[in-house]
């Protein structure tokens, strides 16, 4: 399921309340769709241990997410809204050192499966393949297996 329509005007891609209430409209749109299953991908810089993102606007750029404010604001995202899942089933960064153990820590709390490169990667990232557009935009109706998802954008 994508989620489109959402932001309006420029917004700092950095600041943990933007995650927050795209995570949260994204949330309502697919609990109110009836989904079981949910997948959040983060496409940005990855600095490991030290956090994730790095706005567009150069002016902001400096304030990257730190991956404890990534958690608080998924977790908060997750307990705000009503059906909400207790954690997200898998989330997966198409950014570079993402895979390690102090992220992995950070984020146990927001979700079962990690899936994030432990080195450089492409500027075509694992996420641009497209099976697994094909995987992730079964949304609607077929279970959206983790494993299988994980699988699939790692062998291609």
């Amino acid at each position: 399921m994508v989620i489109e329509g959402f932001v309006q005007g420029e917004q700092n891609s950095d600041h943990p309340q933007t995650l927050f209430d795209f995570l949260s409209y994204g949330l309502r749109d697919c609990v109110g769709k009836g989904s079981t299953e949910y997948m959040v991908i983060m496409a940005s810089h990855g600095n490991g241990m030290f956090g994730f993102g790095g706005d567009e606007n150069y002016s902001r750029r400096r304030l990257a997410l730190s991956n404890g404010d990534m958690t608080v604001a998924m977790r908060a995202a997750l307990e705000s809204v009503e059906g909400a899942p207790e954690k997200f089933d898998v989330i997966g960064f198409d950014a570079c050192s993402m895979q390690s153990v102090d992220v992995a820590d950070d984020l146990r709390h927001a979700t079962k499966y990690l899936l994030a490169s432990e080195a450089a990667e492409p500027a075509e990232g694992p996420f641009d393949s497209q099976y697994f557009t094909i995987a992730f935009c079964a949304g609607d109706s077929p279970r959206l297996f983790d494993l299988q998802v994980g699988l699939t954008v790692i062998l291609t």
